[in-house]
């Protein structure tokens, strides 16, 4: 059974479960039945609530499950990966319209090709760039390419040594070049920052050892002054996570470990977004009440909590990379939010706007139906926000847009 596949079977919070690798700590206990598998897709164009519209449901074959977040390409279509489903159950590349009109691009076979895509996709030059968390000649995962037509290739396969494995990152594309995270693999099998350019030549500019450089990044990285700014979910002093530099020749510097059962924050899943000279990031864990904080830092590493993530009403556990509009910022939580929409889970997640003064509002708090577990983050279109939902009607996913 595949990476996600699995995970998203057998938790319902955070962190992740791989054959492959380890089993790391979940944020929450599992759902206690696996999705039924349908053969066709269903368009699903509900009436609004409070601005929300679901406007597609995933149901696993052809169309995918378990969808991470789009990217608006040219010609007014979003495209995406689905870490679960298609044809062999391995994943998909897919296209959909703001209405609801879905198209699979592509279905990984599991194989060299990939399987278990975790990462949305980069835009570039008439291509789009991903990682696979697993497959490829060694299972490790690989780098891919693919056009709007559904034609693929393999770009590079990690082999889970020194050049890394399994990554959950999104590329940077940076001066010619994609930049990610693996988590595993390199020296001491804690993670690698990588580089590899169009042609699948990849080097490794930094791995991760677990002691206070940090271990295991989900995320991937950013580079607001040319300088790369990352977090690690494990290691650092406190083995919590870290926020880490690194300079473009691979001298890493750690900015901020993590401390354990503070309301500092715990383990940080979601990227850096680069917001009026701060960085701002996500802790799935810690604060007041575990439920996790948004944080900001410096780029020479002052960091403060901008807020601690209570449950009920303002969400829990936020695993996403915040998205930056005119100012404010914009996010979504796994869990919390309202508890009688799912008391097994105190909530099932939220979309809310947060600004740089911690002023905190929600958009929307999911039910059992309308999405729930928001796992990619929005973007931001017009006068709306979409993104992809982990669960749903269906259990596997959903695309929904929000007026803000």
């Amino acid at each position: 059974m595949s990476a996600r596949v699995l995970e998203s079977f057998n938790l319902r919070r955070c962190a992740l479960v791989f054959a492959a690798i380890v089993t790391i700590p979940s944020c929450a206990t599992a759902p206690s039945s696996t999705p039924s598998r349908s053969e066709e897709g269903a368009v699903i164009v509900g009436e609004p609530s409070g601005g929300y519209e679901t406007l597609y449901d995933f149901t696993n074959r052809p169309d995918g499950a378990y969808p991470n977040a789009v990217v608006l390409a040219s010609g007014g279509s979003f495209y995406g990966t689905t870490a679960g489903g298609g044809s062999t159950y391995n994943g998909t590349v897919y296209s959909i319209t703001a209405g609801g009109s879905e198209r699979v691009l592509y279905s990984f076979s599991g194989g060299a090709d990939g399987a278990d895509p975790n990462a949305p996709l980069v835009a570039g030059k008439g291509l789009f760039y991903g990682t696979t968390t697993g497959g490829g000649t060694f299972g490790d995962g690989t780098i891919f390419q693919i056009d709007e037509y559904g034609h693929q290739a393999v770009l590079y396969a990690f082999s889970g040594g020194a050049d890394g494995g399994n990554p959950y990152s999104p590329l940077l594309a940076h001066s010619g070049e994609f930049y990610g995270t693996t988590y595993a693999g390199g020296t001491y099998n804690k993670g690698t920052v990588f580089a590899a350019d169009p042609s699948g030549n990849e080097r490794v500019l930094h791995s991760f050892a677990g002691g206070d450089d940090g271990a295991n990044p989900y995320a991937g990285v950013v580079a607001p002054t040319g300088t790369f700014y990352g977090v690690t979910y494990q290691g650092g002093a406190h083995n919590e996570g870290t926020v880490f530099m690194l300079t473009s020749s691979g001298k890493e510097r750690v900015l901020h470990s993590f401390p354990s059962g503070s309301k500092d924050g715990e383990n940080p899943r979601g990227g850096l977004t680069f917001l009026n000279g701060m960085l701002y990031g996500t802790t799935c864990f810690g604060g007041s009440k575990g439920a996790g904080t948004v944080f900001k830092i410096s780029l020479s590493g002052q960091e403060a909590t901008v807020h601690d993530f209570k449950g009920a009403p303002d969400g829990a556990n936020p695993i996403d990379t915040l998205l930056a509009v005119k100012g404010a910022l914009y996010g979504t939580t796994y869990a919390g939010g309202s508890e009688g929409a799912c008391p097994s889970f105190k909530g099932c997640g939220t979309i809310f706007s947060i600004l740089p003064s911690g002023e905190e509002r929600q958009l929307h708090a999911f039910g059992q139906r309308d999405g729930e577990g928001p796992w990619g983050g929005v973007i931001h279109v017009g006068k709306y926000l979409y993104g992809t939902a982990s669960l749903g009607a269906n259990g596997i996913g959903s695309f929904f847009r929000i007026t803000p």
